[in-house]
């Protein structure tokens, strides 16, 4: 169990490690000016050319000891510009944005967050401890491979990844409404580049508001994610950036309204599907049609 919570923690940390920067440090930028208005003596914490902001103002952004205090910013490290497509169709070009630390004894300045498609995080009031999540898409061939090497190399052999029961049903009805195909996250996979290997889903049967729940019974508190274009923000209510999965999931809540066990359906209608009424199938990338058995 405790190799398999290790495996967990470094796939936070190391799932964006193309271009390495989780636990940069660079020198402190801190200065001090006395106001002209007031006569008090003011301390700027960063250097203001780096576009550095706060986090979502009723976040919490001081670790549990008061020690460090956290700050996003998109231009220190060498992320590149990337462009993302609205849903409405429309092109955005944009710089991933990053979490960092501030060491308020020394000014240090710590990066804690790396690579794109950065989503939500958690920090805790009581413990020095920041949960960060990304969006599926963005969990490249490269940096699942990068996750993989790293767990061998401290002897897990299992990466978790923190998908819920309503990701799955979402994720069932996303494919059959826009992709045109019925599939599903596997609650469990073996690696086909390093033997033993398994990427596991140990939250697959959890619902969504028991983690919710879990979070506030912790003292968790949840930082907004920065980027509004992103679509694991599912409490923005900006419907130009809404993502197809904040539509599907307010769809399931319609349809909830009206048959309370449809989430249940969703979920087993993967596991009753019936061969013999379906038209054609994938099986190891190869297409199957019904007409192959037709005439026997």
């Amino acid at each position: 169990m405790r190799k398999t919570f290790l495996a967990i923690t470094l796939f936070l940390a190391f799932s964006k490690a193309a271009l390495a920067q989780f636990g940069n440090c660079t020198a402190s930028e801190m200065r001090t000016y006395v106001d002209s208005a007031t006569g008090n003596t003011i301390t700027m914490l960063t250097d203001t050319m780096k576009n550095d902001r706060f986090l979502y103002q009723t976040d919490p952004m001081w670790t549990a000891d008061g020690k460090y205090l956290l700050f996003r910013s998109s231009s220190r490290g060498n992320d590149k510009e990337v462009e993302s497509t609205l849903p409405n169709g429309e092109k955005r070009k944009w710089t991933p944005t990053q979490i960092y630390f501030i060491e308020m004894a020394t000014g240090k300045i710590i990066q804690a967050t790396e690579g794109p498609n950065l989503g939500s995080a958690f920090l805790a009031n009581k413990t020095n401890r920041m949960f960060v999540s990304r969006k599926e898409k963005s969990v490249t061939r490269a940096s699942i491979l990068v996750a993989y090497k790293k767990a061998q190399e401290l002897g897990c052999n299992k990466i978790a990844l923190g998908h819920h029961f309503d990701d799955v049903i979402e994720t069932i009805l996303m494919g059959m409404l826009y992709g045109a195909q019925i599939q599903t996250m596997m609650p469990k996979l073996h690696s086909t580049n390093f033997e033993g290997m398994e990427l596991i889903r140990p939250l697959y049967l959890v619902r969504e508001d028991d983690i919710k729940a879990w979070r506030d019974y912790n003292d968790l508190h949840f930082i907004q994610c920065a980027c509004k274009f992103t679509d694991t923000c599912t409490t923005c209510n900006n419907e130009e950036n809404q993502s197809k999965r904040v539509e599907i999931k307010e769809l399931i809540k319609r349809l909830k309204q009206v048959n309370p066990y449809v989430e249940g359906n969703i979920f087993k209608s993967i596991e009753n599907v019936n061969l013999s009424t379906v038209i054609a199938y994938k099986k190891d990338g190869v297409k199957h049609s019904f007409l192959e058995e037709y005439d026997d």
